[in-house]
């Protein structure tokens, strides 16, 4: 063994540069001329929110411990926290560049193929005029402008909401203003009828900003994002046992949303005194402050495809068949009960056979009990609703949830509560572990014998994500 040396930091990977070398490579799909165009756009949404979460936790993370000195250290290279923001921030500058070659030369093919993703600057008069008129009927009613002031605080801007940043200038002298780009609206705002020529909400608030703040002179405009710490220690206070851990991670979740910035995006380059105001506001270094010619949020990429006419630039969609071990009519539990293993290879073997079990076991007389682990489930889940239904005919229905999924902790607290609240057992796992098994175990009493069904799997027990990941249950 050896201590922090040359040698080691040769032989050995940090692993934060390891995972932008990753997510580096999901980037560089988007650049396969094989690939269907919508396919590659949403390689470069993809690479973008792994890189969002990126910040949130793990730039986060190290964020904390810089503040804590050199004392935390990677093993591997013998950095110390601050020493590895500073690599960090180095190497996802040339990503943005990628990133920008990337999306361009998507945009442009999918402009020849009839997908136009527009720039205000790029409509004709009378489609100028059109989104004039959208935009002080539809849109501008649901801005709320913000000033900037001595007597107007700096307002919290949420994590990665989007919004419109100004200055303005009056007779006592400039002033900044905001808008929050409203959520509840469409992202993409269509032009002449047409389902393939669009463009995006926040472009064109952007671009008639000036009509919101109607008493002042707009002087610099620009579309920004702030990105927060999102990494929070669930396991503090949990060595109180009197503690309600449901509520606990509600609190965190509050906390989550005000949690100190570690990016700031803009879309266009700005002047000194523009970024120098926002950057100070945040209290971030000029390396953290990132210029995003790509839209910020990439998240409209997924909704393109729905829209008529843009289906041959898309994957082939093959819907997963059904084992021919789970008939139509029985399902599986009689051949799991004649003692036969069923192996479903997903997303090209539906989940379908998986959940006919647990419906068929909630109704099944013989069966006593249903134990399972739940790591993230759908918004809508069927499984829940069978073990909810379980319960309803007098089952042990014990459900081990684990709240502490990121960015899904909402959702897992809510169906916690609603399973609970409909007669379901519901525990949640130890302090310092976080439980990602998948497992479930049904038993069941015939003829005065205790028998047991059990499923182990590697995807979690949600119904979108077993038609798209690859796993195995």
């Amino acid at each position: 063994m050896w201590a922090k040396s040359d040698r080691m930091d040769s032989i050995m990977q940090n692993r934060e540069l390891s995972w932008l070398k990753f997510n580096e490579r999901v980037l560089h799909e988007a650049n396969r001329t094989e690939t269907p165009l919508l396919e590659r756009l949403k390689f470069i949404a993809i690479f973008t929110s792994n890189l969002d979460e990126f910040f949130m936790i793990r730039v986060g993370s190290l964020t904390d411990y810089a503040l804590l000195g050199a004392r935390h250290t990677d093993n591997k290279t013998g950095m110390d926290a601050a020493e590895q923001l500073r690599k960090i921030l180095n190497a996802v500058a040339p990503l943005y560049v990628i990133r920008e070659q990337a999306y361009s030369c998507v945009v442009k093919e999918l402009a020849r193929d009839g997908v136009e993703i527009l720039k205000m600057d790029g409509l004709r008069e009378d489609e100028l005029c059109a989104m004039k008129k959208l935009f002080r009927q539809e849109i501008l009613p649901l801005l709320s402008p913000q000033i900037v002031d001595s007597r107007h605080p700096f307002p919290h801007l949420a994590n990665k909401r989007l919004h419109i940043a100004v200055k303005l200038e009056r007779k006592k002298g400039s002033l900044f203003g905001l808008l929050s780009v409203p959520a509840e609206l469409e992202r993409l705002v269509f032009l002449d009828g047409s389902s393939c020529r669009f463009v995006l909400l926040e472009d064109l608030i952007l671009h008639f900003a000036d009509l919101a703040f109607d008493v002042y002179t707009v002087t610099e405009k620009n579309i920004i994002s702030v990105t927060r710490n999102a990494d929070l220690d669930t396991e503090e206070a949990l060595l109180d046992e009197d503690i309600d851990y449901r509520q606990h991670m509600k609190n965190l979740l509050k906390r989550r949303r005000r949690l100190a910035p570690v990016r700031l995006e803009m879309a266009y380059p700005a002047s000194k005194e523009f970024t120098e105001f926002f950057r100070v506001k945040f209290k971030l270094g000029i390396s953290q402050v990132f210029i995003s010619s790509v839209p910020i949020d990439l998240s409209f990429s997924y909704s393109i495809e729905r829209k008529a006419g843009c289906k041959a630039l898309k994957q082939m969609i093959w819907p997963p068949h059904a084992p021919s071990e789970a008939l139509p009519k029985k399902g599986i539990m009689p051949r799991l009960s004649a003692g036969k293993d069923v192996l479903l290879s997903y997303p090209f073997e539906s989940m379908a056979p998986f959940l006919e079990l647990i419906h068929q076991a909630s109704e099944d007389a013989a069966v006593l009990s249903i134990k399972i682990t739940l790591y993230r489930i759908d918004n809508h889940s069927k499984l829940a609703e069978s073990l909810i239904r379980a319960a309803d005919n007098g089952k042990e229905v014990i459900v081990l949830m684990e709240l502490r999924a990121r960015f899904d902790e909402n959702n897992n607290i809510e169906w916690a509560q609603h399973l609970e609240e409909e007669g379901c057992r519901v525990i949640f796992g130890p302090v310092g572990y976080k439980v990602h098994s998948k497992l479930c175990l049904i038993t069941r009493k015939e003829q005065g014998k205790i028998l047991y069904i059990t499923q182990v799997g590697t995807g979690n027990y949600n119904e979108k994500t077993a038609a798209q990941y690859t796993d195995l249950s």
